[in-house]
């Protein structure tokens, strides 16, 4: 491996505890009110996903708002971190970024597939972490990049400043005025990013 590439996730120090552990610790037991908590009974997030797949993409993929109006909007409907299990009352927030085929390719293939493989990647944060102890502990020390979203209220940049202490040649960028599905929003800013850099460090 020459060189590695995070876009809007961070590597982070290793938690001491089983990542589930750590998130009921926040929501005092209310698991419905985190989505990656939702997410760990089988069965009960497809159950709601499955039967909204054109609703639940319609909602999700919009452009990024300043942090400020997400956390308002957090804050007005108490705290609530799971708008999953309330895909078919929750008004969209942003504006839309797919064209209507688009769009249209992420609802067929879902209601084809289903979200069963997708959420069962948050059933497997806690094996995960057992099994594989060095990441977050291991340092890199190749040549690395993490490009970060201004306006990604789940990502959000400042979680990235601790990466120097374990990132030994590191650069960062941040795309501004940009949300959570870097990829799709921004798409030829982050193209133009990683081809630089790629272009600049392994010509």
């Amino acid at each position: 491996c020459a060189g590695v590439i995070g876009v809007n996730t961070p590597y982070l120090p290793r938690p001491p505890v089983p990542p589930t552990q750590m998130m009921r610790a926040l929501v005092g037991g209310q698991d419905e009110k985190l989505y990656l908590l939702w997410f760990q009974e089988p069965g009960v997030a497809e159950g709601v996903l499955d039967r909204n797949a054109g609703r639940l993409f319609d909602a999700l993929m919009r452009r990024g708002r300043p942090l400020e109006e997400m956390a308002e909007r957090i804050a007005a409907e108490g705290l609530d971190m799971n708008p999953f299990r309330r895909i078919g009352e929750i008004e969209p927030f942003g504006e839309p970024f797919l064209t209507p085929e688009e769009l249209d390719v992420y609802t067929r293939t879902f209601e084809r597939t289903g979200f069963a493989g997708g959420v069962s990647w948050y059933r497997n944060l806690d094996r995960n972490w057992e099994t594989a102890p060095e990441v977050g502990v291991a340092k890199i020390e190749i040549p690395s990049l993490m490009v970060t979203a201004e306006w990604d209220h789940a990502l959000r940049p400042e979680m990235a400043a601790g990466m120097p202490a374990l990132v030994s040649d590191l650069e960062t960028v941040m795309i501004e005025q940009c949300g959570h599905w870097t990829q799709q929003e921004k798409p030829a800013e982050l193209n133009r990013i990683l081809a630089e850099w790629l272009s600049r460090r392994f010509a």
